[in-house]
């Protein structure tokens, strides 16, 4: 029954429910519109007798002097106080302060003590909430916030979760997502099956959480039954018998690798499977598994294996077949070779067997066909051949025999070789040291000057000349005119560059072709020599002056190469050739090797003319090609003029000039194309004939030395003469003007005045064979030592060294050979040179004596010629040679020049010697066979 206060307020509610809909009505309208304009029959001082107006903003029935709130109809003072924070009733009291609240507006909290937002126990009515309350009620378990009506059911032990009276699976709310999936365990082996399922918090009879059964129907199979050979997936895993690595083998066959295929396995590998692998087989039989032709049905071979495993081999197993071994041959005497024809077949060799054939005599162990053919008569190697006849023979059981393929009864000691007997075309004796000619032999007899070793001796020195050597005996003998002087200069080079060497003969009193007295002339003669030749008749070439008295031909010079292309040049002097007008002043020609001259050839015609600076220089006096001073692989010239006043008057100078690439033409003075000049001292006439040395290296260091004579130098006495000499330098070679005396190295001193050293310079070569040059000089007024023999003239060989001789030295004691003319006014060393004439690797001495008389003639003249090696104190007439002038009765002259060249091409050298006042020129071949 509801309580009285209640209901009146539901009554004061109900009769204030539509005041929002009546308040317009009740509330005044106060009309400010004017009168006069709505209704004219109003007038302003009508009067109003209503008394004082009545505010009532909200319309509620309370004058706003009384209404707490005329803006809100349902707040007055006569309304009913409710639970809505606000002052209804105008008393000054809110909600449950005021003792009026109508209890119809006021709530029931519940304690919420977990604060779930579920209240338990009987609650309390008031308008706001105590703390720790809420207006829903029914919490089953007010401290656990997670039990309300609220919550969710879910799998916990029993619990009721959602305070329906139903807990886990009895609740049919329950949330299937907090339960677990079961299977059905039909087999009962605790393992369900994967599609029948059942969402549950726990277990249900006969099914279980695990769905990894693959048969429910059998509870022999499972994931933890052992997998067996059954043709069955036991253990669950996909994998059926020996695909399963679980495989339990005790449920297994045994099987045997058959690795040859032959159906028979080894017994040594079992293969253990349900059903027969590839590559097994069930029989364990097999010895070899590796050899298909190896196994209990194989066939019993001879090849020293056990090939039907019956563990007797070949020769022990009483079923092999002999076909299948090897054949042997009775080798009586143990040489290892049996007889063909006694066979025998066996899987190994029975004893005084052998399993080679082929023995051609088996009673003898030296002979088979293994053993050396040898020279004895007999087959010893078994091939049919005997002896000579079997390419196998060994030679060294031979005699050692001589191929003669000349058939002198000598063979050649290079072609031997060893036969058993003699055969065609062979000699037992050796050393024939020419097998292609018969007449060479060492039984023959050598014969001089054929070109041929005879008798095999290798001695050249029994050829070639020896003793007194008469012009008659002259292997060349070339014919001119004594009255030209023919013969006064020899020159010899290759300038044709044919490989045979030619010769040149100066004669430079000789008329030219236009009649002109004295021009001079030079001829040539082209290699190969012939024996004899007559001039201004059978010359190949001729050279010759212009004008009178030009005299070319008094010098010439060779052997040298001007231009470095490897042939040599000629230059030929013609000391009072007028040249460019001056008077005297002398000219050189140069006619470069590498042409073949013919007919008449103009001094003009030349490829280049040096000409002396000044008038009456007599440029040309001497002229000498004398090797590579300064080492760029050309050679220099020197010319001298006698009476140039170059260091005083008649001081005379020698200009060197170099040779280069780029060769000279045309006409030059040699003031500017010289690299150095040497001047003598006043009177000294520097550049006289033959006072120039000739291509030779002293101390061996690869450059040509300088060597220039001054006949009548006074530093030893009047006419004493002296010789400058300068080692190769490159830097001498450019040092414009010197004064010879200064500049020298080394200055050779004559013995005494007169002496007149420096006539003759030459270049004999390595005449002691001790790599170095030697230097010869010749003094034609040099007396005797004793004395006795004045003018007799002598001749000093300066040896060559690697230590550089310095300053003053007396040739007389300097020299390592001295050589003295016979007699007195012999003239001794009036031309020296020298070449290996005897061909033994040594240079050997020329030494020209114009005075000497041969044969009770006067003057003959003679060459005297010293086989390398030579030292000591000697006497012309010591010579191994004399080559004697000719007996014409008168003066010949013979020795004023010379020149040594390979005339021959034998590889000796030879020996030309002029004999110009007979106007003849003599050649000797020199030591060839």
């Amino acid at each position: 029954m509801r309580s009285p206060l209640m209901m009146l307020s539901l009554l004061a509610l109900m009769a204030c429910g539509d005041k929002d809909e009546s308040s317009t009505d009740s509330v005044p309208v106060v009309d400010d519109s004017d009168d006069s304009e709505t209704d004219d029959s109003k007038t302003d001082d009508s009067t109003d007798d209503t008394g004082p107006e009545v505010i009532d903003v909200d319309g509620d029935g309370s004058p706003a002097d009384e209404d707490c709130d005329d803006n809100d109809a349902e707040v007055n003072p006569g309304a009913q106080e409710i639970c809505d924070g606000i002052d209804n009733d105008c008393d000054e009291l809110t909600d449950d302060a005021d003792d009026s609240v109508d209890l119809g507006s006021v709530q029931t909290w519940f304690d919420d003590a977990d604060g779930d937002g579920y209240g338990a126990g009987d609650g309390v009515q008031v308008c706001a909430p105590p703390e720790g309350t809420v207006n829903v009620d029914g919490d089953c378990a007010p401290d656990d916030a997670a039990v309300s009506p609220g919550a969710a059911e879910v799998c916990d032990s029993g619990a009721d979760n959602n305070c329906d009276g139903l807990a886990d699976d009895a609740d049919p709310s329950l949330d299937p997502s907090s339960a677990s999936t079961f299977y059905a365990d039909a087999d009962e082996d605790s393992y369900g099956a994967p599609g029948d399922t059942i969402i549950a918090c726990e277990a249900p009879a006969g099914a279980v959480s695990d769905d990894s059964d693959c048969d429910d129907g059998d509870a022999a199979v499972n994931p933890v039954a052992d997998e067996v050979c059954d043709g069955a997936d036991n253990n669950c895993d996909g994998l059926t018998d020996d695909a399963d690595p679980a495989l339990d083998v005790t449920t297994t066959t045994t099987f045997y690798t058959d690795g040859d295929s032959d159906g028979f396995g080894d017994d040594d590998n079992p293969v253990f499977a349900c059903t027969l692998p590839s590559g097994a087989v069930t029989d364990s039989t097999d010895c070899d598994d590796f050899d298909s032709t190896v196994n209990p049905d194989g066939d019993e071979v001879c090849d020293g294996i056990d090939n039907d495993c019956d563990e007797d081999v070949d020769a022990d197993d009483a079923s092999v077949d002999l076909s299948t071994g090897s054949t042997f041959y009775t080798d009586g005497d143990g040489d290892g070779y049996g007889l063909t024809d006694e066979a025998v077949f066996a899987c190994e060799a029975p004893a005084g067997t052998s399993a080679v054939d082929g023995d051609c005599d088996d009673l003898d162990e030296l002979i088979s066909p293994a053993a050396d053919e040898v020279c004895d008569g007999a087959d010893n190697d078994c091939d049919d051949d005997v002896d000579d006849d079997d390419s196998s023979l060994d030679a060294s059981s031979g005699t050692l025999f001589y191929t003669d393929g000349d058939n002198d009864g000598y063979g050649d000691s290079s072609a031997s070789f060893y036969a058993c007997s003699l055969p065609s075309g062979a000699a037992a004796d050796d050393g024939d040291c020419d097998d292609a000619e018969s007449a060479v032999n060492p039984g023959a007899v050598e014969v001089c000057n054929t070109g041929l070793d005879e008798d095999c001796s290798g001695d050249e020195n029994d050829c070639g000349f020896g003793g007194d050597v008469l012009t008659a005996d002259a292997d060349y003998s070339y014919t001119g005119t004594a009255s030209v002087n023919f013969g006064y200069e020899l020159a010899s080079g290759d300038w044709n560059d044919d490989g045979f060497m030619d010769l040149a003969i100066g004669a430079q009193n000789s008329k030219n072709t236009d009649a002109k007295s004295a021009a001079g002339r030079v001829y040539i003669a082209y290699g190969p020599l012939p024996s004899t030749m007559t001039f201004d008749l059978e010359e190949d070439a001729v050279f010759e002056g212009v004008n009178s008295s030009d005299y070319l031909g008094k010098s010439i010079t060779s052997g040298g190469d001007l231009d470095g292309d490897g042939i040599p040049e000629l230059l030929m002097g013609a000391y009072a050739y007028n040249d460019g007008g001056v008077s005297d002043n002398g000219t050189v020609l140069l006619a470069y090797g590498g042409s073949t001259w013919s007919g008449t050839i103009s001094a003009t015609s030349a490829d280049a003319r040096i000409y002396g600076d000044l008038k009456s220089d007599q440029f040309g006096q001497v002229v000498r090609l004398i090797g590579d001073v300064d080492g760029d692989g050309y050679d220099e010239l020197a010319v001298g003029a006698n009476v140039a006043d170059y260091g005083g008057t008649n001081s005379g100078v020698v200009y060197i000039i170099p040779g280069s690439a780029t060769r000279y033409s045309g006409a030059m003075a040699a003031s500017t194309i010289a690299g150095v000049a040497f001047a003598g001292d006043t009177g000294d006439r520097l550049g006289d004939l033959r006072n120039i040395g000739q291509g030779f290296d002293l101390n061996g260091d690869g450059l040509a030395d300088v060597a220039l004579g001054s006949v009548e130098n006074t530093t030893v006495g009047t006419d004493g003469g002296i010789v400058y000499f300068y080692y190769g330098d490159s830097a001498l070679l450019y040092s414009g003007g010197l004064a010879a005396s200064g500049a020298a190295d080394v200055r050779f001193l004559p013995a005494g005045a007169s002496d007149n050293l420096g006539e003759g310079i030459g270049a004999p070569g390595d005449v002691d064979g001790d790599g170095y040059d030697e230097l010869l000089l010749g003094a034609i007024g040099y007396d005797d030592p004793a004395g006795s023999l004045s003018f007799s003239g002598g001749a000093f060989l300066i040896n060559g060294s690697s230590t550089l001789l310095s300053g003053d030295v007396t040739v007389s004691t300097a020299a390592t050979a001295t050589v003295t003319g016979a007699v007195g006014s012999d003239n001794l060393g009036a031309w020296v040179s020298g070449g290996d004439l005897n061909n033994d690797g040594l240079d050997d001495l020329v030494l020209g004596s114009t005075g000497y008389d041969y044969g009770g003639s006067s003057n003959t003249g003679a060459a005297f010629v010293f086989y390398g090696p030579v030292s000591g104190a000697l006497v012309a007439t010591d010579a191994d040679a004399l080559l004697a002038g000719p007996a014409t009765g008168s003066a010949a002259a013979m020795g004023r020049a010379a020149t040594v060249f390979d005339a021959d091409a034998d590889g000796a050298m030879d020996v030309f010697v002029g004999a110009s006042s007979s106007g003849t020129v003599y050649g000797y071949l020199g030591g060839g066979l």
